[in-house]
């Protein structure tokens, strides 16, 4: 976060960022900001049982989506830093024909060589 603050030089602040809310925090981050008329943007605050992007009302959506948009990141997971915590208490998960309901983390996850484990078998 403090490489995407330092990469816009500061218009994008690591403090505007929150973990999200449906994983741990060491899972994904997210901020919302509102464009501003002369092109400039600002962090807005938000509930937070309120999903990054997602309006409070639908009516509001096609307002919003032209003002205002969300950053969000995700820390995959690999061979080299795989953490069993966080699997275990993933709430996105994908559902493979051959592998069942699997974290989606660990979808994404590869083995020491690169190769996936989930995606694509």
């Amino acid at each position: 976060m403090q490489l995407i603050e330092q990469q816009t030089a500061g218009q994008f602040s690591a403090a505007s960022f929150r973990p999200a809310s449906a994983q741990t925090p060491y899972c994904a981050f997210h901020a919302r900001f509102w464009l501003q008329p002369g092109g400039g943007v600002i962090p807005t605050a938000r509930p937070a049982n309120l999903a990054c992007c997602r309006p409070a009302r639908n009516e509001e959506f096609p307002a919003q989506q032209k003002q205002a948009f969300c950053i969000s990141a995700m820390a995959f997971q690999d061979a080299w830093n795989v953490d069993l915590e966080r699997l275990r208490e993933c709430f996105i998960h994908v559902v493979g024909a051959h592998q069942g309901i699997v974290p989606f983390c660990a979808y994404n996850m590869t083995n020491m060589l690169g190769d996936s484990l989930y995606r694509g078998k």
